[in-house]
């Protein structure tokens, strides 16, 4: 989902990259947003983006405020 609580934490983890049955690595809101000022506050939640698509070995991502990120599905790393 694209929706966060308000009283998130910056350890609140948006995505995670598995391989199998063991998980590789987390994404966490304060990665995604260093500046928490960027998240779009609705009625009850905040809205943080979405993953938008997986092609070509990268998950991307669309932040809230339309900055796109790839991130490599088997290292959940973000490439150039």
């Amino acid at each position: 989902m694209n929706l966060i609580p308000q009283d998130y934490t910056k350890d609140l983890v948006l995505i995670s990259f598995w391989r199998r049955d063991k998980k590789i690595r987390d994404v966490t809101v304060g990665e995604l947003f260093p500046d928490a000022r960027i998240l779009q506050k609705t009625v009850s939640h905040y809205n943080w983006g979405s993953i938008t698509t997986i092609t070509n070995g990268a998950a991307v991502v669309r932040r809230c405020d339309g900055k796109v990120m790839r991130f490599d599905v088997t290292t959940g790393r973000i490439t150039k």
